[in-house]
């Protein structure tokens, strides 16, 4: 596929190491070199800034150390962000491509070999006059297949963690991912799911610098291994500061307090 660097061919990995599969070793192998790989593949891409209803954000961008971008995004679909609210609460999900497949986000391998692709997504979120940021949490989700073949072996992997920082304050979360196959020597198939969610009620909410390093790979050793990203989203919730609340409680608690009286008065 375009855009996307060629597997990672392995031979000489020997069975019987002790304690060690050889496709773990192998998947092991193709996660050392993503980490060793040059810091850019490809020129970056900024978005630019986009405005929610209890936020903004700010500057942001993709990078990847193992394909070309975008991967999050759909060449010419411009990004969006969908605001909704729940009381005094609001949450803002920034949008990338709802109607995309994230075809370039998908890994395969075949044979003896192995391929990684790795996504970051970058950002700043500033909150909005009168709001506080309380947290940040991703959302995604995709498929996998394996195929094995007699004496073979294959492996997916979803990884990767959310980070956040500002100033001294600092919160880091790895991907929970859940449906992933535990038998690599079956023929199988089915979907997964990945989350991660940050506390930032601590933060000041004027500059949080946000980091996604989302990395899907694959191994397989006489046989062959997919798997795709297929849907993703960050959401993230402000609340309004502690003295705004102050403020409209005492601005109910007054008007109460007229219309008692005017009550009183007829």
């Amino acid at each position: 596929m375009s855009g996307r660097k060629e597997g990672i061919k392995v031979t000489g990995i020997k069975r019987g190491w002790p304690g060690r599969s050889p496709i773990v070793m192998l998947l092991a192998f193709c996660m050392v070199l993503g980490m060793t790989a040059s810091a850019t593949f490809a020129a970056p891409i900024n978005y630019g800034n986009f405005e929610g209803q209890g936020v903004w954000f700010n500057d942001v961008r993709e990078d990847s150390s193992t394909s070309t971008p975008p991967l999050y995004q759909e060449p010419g679909v411009p990004i969006t962000v969908s605001s909704s609210t729940s009381g005094s609460t609001v949450v803002d999900q920034l949008v990338f491509s709802p109607d995309a497949d994230f075809a370039s986000f998908s890994p395969t391998s075949t044979g003896a070999n192995a391929d990684t692709t790795d996504g970051v997504l970058k950002f700043t979120l500033q909150a909005k006059p009168g709001q506080t940021i309380s947290s940040v949490r991703l959302t995604e989700f995709g498929d996998w297949s394996l195929v094995v073949l007699s004496g073979g072996e294959a492996i997916v992997n979803v990884g990767g963690g959310l980070f956040a920082v500002e100033g001294a304050n600092s919160s880091q979360s790895t991907i929970n991912v859940s449906g992933l196959p535990a038998n690599f020597t079956t023929t199988s198939s089915g979907t997964w799911n990945g989350w991660a969610e940050l506390d930032l009620s601590a933060f000041a909410g004027d500059a949080i610098k946000i980091s996604l390093d989302n990395t899907l790979q694959t191994a397989s050793m006489n046989g062959a291994a997919f798997i795709a990203k297929k849907g993703f989203a960050i959401e993230v919730t402000s609340v309004p500061e502690p003295g705004t609340m102050i403020l409209l409680a005492g601005g109910a608690v007054a008007m109460l307090y007229r219309r008692g009286r005017q009550n009183a008065a007829a």
